[in-house]
């Protein structure tokens, strides 16, 4: 027998806390994108070496953090020229960061 059981009490917040439960959310509708703040930093290292650095051998050598204090990604690597996503203008770095960021990457010849 339940601890809640026999007890009107419980037994009427327990229906109330079913009653007010959100509908399941599948997989499928979730819809993130890379900028969230709670995606798992090993995400954001593993997508960033894997597609924007793929010639990077230690993931060691390329750091993603999430500041929670002001909400920001920040990144550093040494090894942002192994990157093909760059301009003469703007490396990988800072258009990673503006993408982190949830920020417009203007490329201007200046």
């Amino acid at each position: 027998m339940s601890s809640y059981e026999g007890n009107i009490d419980l037994s009427h917040n327990l229906a109330s806390l079913k009653e007010a439960l959100p509908e399941e959310i599948r997989i499928h509708d979730i819809d993130p994108r890379i900028s969230e703040g709670w995606i798992p930093v090993h995400i954001i290292q593993d997508f960033a070496c894997s597609v924007i650095f793929p010639n990077i051998q230690n993931r060691d050598d390329f750091d993603v953090e999430f500041i929670t204090e002001n909400g920001k990604w920040a990144i550093s690597s040494e090894y942002f020229c192994l990157s093909e996503f760059y301009t003469d203008y703007k490396d990988a770095k800072e258009i990673l960061n503006a993408i982190l960021n949830n920020k417009t990457s203007i490329v201007k010849k200046v």
